[in-house]
């Protein structure tokens, strides 16, 4: 889901400042079932992570004689990242833990669209956007019901049972070099077609 809105303010009949805001989310769940020795351990995620850019972007129409405007822009803008997760895991007994994590960056993008005129007042946009945006150093807490830690979010191999699988956990400091830990990133990067409305005050 990537959906947002901005606030066109023209200069010159061809060249406009947009300054909007918008929301990015995504989010799934998955459940592994581990079996050895007599015993099955059961263990469910529900990852989700989201943004709020916050944009400046710079628009060029290029002149035309009849309705239809085609248009180039470029900009930057600012993220606010959130990282949330809720683990299950049925092993002797049920254990639970609850992650909330945030970060924040810089990115970037541009694109080329379409304006096509329905009125005077209302055009429709089609436009193809590259961003540019990477969230790193995300920080949060970590809670069982019982402690809470606070550090920095990881993305470490582990292994249940011999078989070896990639978890996101907190850590207040590095994960032992076994786990071969990296700090984890969100990557906003891509292309995207995007479909939306002017409305001319």
């Amino acid at each position: 889901m990537d959906f947002g809105g901005e606030l066109l303010i023209h200069f010159t009949p061809n060249i406009a400042l947009g300054l909007g805001a918008g929301y990015i989310q995504a989010s799934k769940s998955s459940t592994l079932t581990f079996s050895g020795y007599g015993e099955t351990a059961n263990q469910t995620w529900a990852p989700k992570v989201s943004a709020i850019p916050i944009t400046a972007t710079l628009y060029y129409f290029l002149p035309s004689t009849g309705g239809v405007k085609l248009f180039l822009d470029a900009g930057v803008g600012y993220y606010l990242g959130k990282y949330t997760d809720k683990w299950h895991i049925v092993y002797y007994a049920t254990y639970d833990e609850t992650i909330d994590t945030t970060a924040n960056g810089i990115g970037f993008h541009g694109g080329l669209g379409i304006e096509v005129p329905f009125s005077p007042a209302v055009s429709l946009i089609v436009e193809g956007r590259g961003r540019y945006a990477s969230l790193g150093n995300f920080k949060g807490t970590v809670n069982n019901g019982l402690t809470t830690v606070t550090g920095n979010v990881w993305l470490m191999n582990s292994t249940v049972y011999g078989s070896a699988y990639p978890v996101l956990g907190i850590s207040s400091s590095t994960p032992p070099s076994s786990l071969s830990p990296v700090q984890a990133k969100l990557d906003l990067s891509g292309f995207s077609a995007q479909i939306g409305f002017i409305f001319h005050l």
